[in-house]
């Protein structure tokens, strides 16, 4: 596929995806990127998640647990996220570690959206 073929393929979706292809690869100008982002939350993708929100304005009580968490394997007891598997296809970057090893990589970011979600419900 051609590049601009790319582009119009990433253009003709979701509005959640479609105002970060306006943003970073069209590099357009902030408002009409910005119109596309105010239209997640009542159209597509973002639209029928929110529609799935207890009332309360969590999902599922609150509870989140990714697949496969083993309530009593290492990422329970020492605050680490194991490195489950790897992707079959191109790779971009090297995984730190391979399959059933603590990934920093992958702790990192779950402690920082742990975070960002403890302030928030602050």
């Amino acid at each position: 596929m051609a590049d601009d073929d790319v582009i119009g393929w990433l253009l003709d979706s979701d509005p959640a995806l479609r105002w970060q292809v306006e943003r970073d690869l069209l590099h357009a100008p902030e408002d009409d990127w910005q119109a596309t982002r105010a239209r997640v939350a009542t159209e597509g993708f973002g639209a029928r998640l929110l529609a799935l929100q207890d009332p309360d304005g969590q999902w599922a009580g609150g509870a989140f647990f990714p697949a496969g968490f083993d309530f009593d394997g290492p990422e329970a007891r020492d605050g680490t996220w194991l490195q489950e598997r790897r992707h079959p296809g191109r790779v971009w970057f090297e995984v730190d570690v391979p399959p059933g090893e603590p990934s920093k990589w992958l702790t990192f970011h779950a402690t920082r959206v742990l975070e960002w979600w403890d302030e928030r419900r602050s």
